[in-house]
């Protein structure tokens, strides 16, 4: 348990309170996280089933339709489930509840756990079925662990913080503040890859000779994710490729792929690099408490602005930084038909739609053959489906519903139902249960209604 967190108590009239109180308000925050995990896996059999009915487990479409397809549903089904998924976290991270069975703040941390473990099991399952790529529950929990280091673990710190750390931080609070940051920054520089090395998680590899004097200085390694695909770290002068990749391609292919990532090592671009984009919104995330302590809500939601500003350049940016990549990749030696061929199957690997139908931080894939100076061997496929639409629907949505959940955390008007509704959200439990007594009193059971009050007394004091 995390020392600087009062833990929830449970003895005494709260304990007693339990027996009194519905099912449904004493367990409901507690199901949070098995409704969290229920609703992401059930994006991904949602997605299956579909696929599979509308275009055969093995299908005759081309694999460019089927990706499009794919995303088409993905994004149908995952924008609402991350609807009722962040709705249920911001519940539980900012309400607490008396009669949590979970202890301390604990509750937000396993609902996240749900909904990382749910999407995993979930990808797993869907490129299993629709990618036929299987590989073993070893392999799997290895490259689970591996992606949380290299990728997830600056927001789970960060998220750590927004859980633990009070506006007041206390030295172990400092403590996690700054590991965060450290992680944060080390993320920013690409240097995650670093904390794979203990593990032996990542090793490094001679890359192929056709890569010539830009590759001096160069450091190569290999990961073992899920995905085809490789990143560059200008600052790290570092390039990692997945296992993947290099099971997906031929030795010349690969070397046209590592190519384009030296292409963003460049001194030019280097400085490109989406710094203030990774860096900005996980260190507003870290630090908003201690930041709304010292200078107020106002003061904590001052970088808002600059952050978000900072992360919309950044994407505007990316798609650019690709386009110039890919030149710096055909004007060192590439043959473009093995540029393109290489460019088509890590697509096909992964299932990518070959032409997005909004921008997105890569040109699409069949405009990128195009300017490679090569013809694709399909047609120009059907756009996906814009999903801005859910989303300007959906983000007021959010907004609103956060606005009911916060009005019936803290309602005005105290009868039954609305404070079995409070105390069930979680919240100021001590109005609510006063309430149930006064109830209870006048229905002339006065055995619970001493128990609410007293348990009212206890959850005050434990405020």
């Amino acid at each position: 348990m995390i020392p600087f967190v009062e833990p929830a108590r449970t003895e005494g009239a709260l304990a007693a309170a339990r027996e009194l109180l519905p099912a449904w308000v004493v367990w409901g925050r507690s199901l949070l996280p098995a409704f969290v995990f229920l609703v992401q896996l059930c994006v991904a059999v949602g997605m299956v089933a579909w696929l599979e009915r509308s275009a055969g487990r093995h299908g005759s479409l081309h694999w460019t339709e089927r990706a499009r397809r794919c995303a088409n549903m993905r994004g149908l089904l995952q924008w609402p489930a991350h609807f009722a998924i962040g709705i249920a976290l911001v519940i539980s991270v900012c309400l607490s509840s008396p009669f949590d069975l979970l202890p301390g703040r604990t509750l937000p941390v396993a609902t996240l756990a749900a909904y990382l473990l749910a999407s995993d099991l979930g990808e797993r399952w869907i490129r299993s079925r629709l990618l036929g790529q299987r590989s073993t529950w070893g392999r799997w929990c290895r490259q689970v662990a591996t992606v949380t280091v290299l990728r997830r673990m600056p927001f789970l710190l960060a998220f750590a913080c927004l859980v633990f750390v009070r506006s007041d931080p206390s030295p172990i609070g400092y403590l996690l503040l700054s590991l965060a940051t450290l992680v944060i920054l080390l993320r920013a520089l690409g240097r995650t890859w670093e904390l794979l090395r203990p593990f032996g998680w990542i090793r490094e590899f001679d890359p192929q000779p056709g890569l010539g004097d830009p590759a001096t200085g160069t450091r190569f390694f290999e990961v073992d994710l899920r995905e085809a695909n490789a990143f560059a770290y200008p600052l790290a002068r570092t390039i990692v490729v997945t296992k993947s990749l290099r099971e997906s391609l031929d030795p010349t292919e690969l070397t046209a792929i590592l190519q384009h990532e030296l292409g963003h090592l460049q001194p030019a671009r280097a400085m490109t690099m989406p710094f203030l984009g990774e860096l900005g919104p996980l260190l507003w995330l870290a630090w908003l408490h201690p930041l709304a302590g010292w200078l107020g809500p106002a003061g904590a939601i001052t970088p808002v602005l600059p952050v978000l500003l900072a992360k919309a350049r950044s994407m505007r940016r990316s798609e650019s930084n690709e386009r110039n990549a890919d030149q710096y990749a055909l004007e060192h030696g590439v043959d473009p038909l093995v540029y393109a061929s290489a460019l088509e199957k890590l697509h096909r690997a992964d299932m990518v739609p070959a032409n997005w139908g909004e921008q997105l931080s890569h040109p699409d894939l069949y405009d990128r053959l195009l300017a490679a100076g090569t013809r694709p061997a399909f047609q120009r496929p059907a756009p996906t489906r814009p999903q801005g639409v859910i989303v300007l629907f959906l983000g007021p949505l959010f907004v609103i519903t956060l606005a009911g959940v916060q009005r019936s955390s803290a309602p005005e008007v105290l009868d039954e139902p609305s404070a079995l509704r409070a105390i069930a959200l979680g919240g100021n439990a001590t109005l609510p249960l006063a309430s149930l007594a006064i109830l209870h009193a006048q229905r002339g059971d006065r055995s619970g209604s001493e128990i609410l009050r007293r348990a009212a007394q206890e959850a005050g004091a434990q405020r």
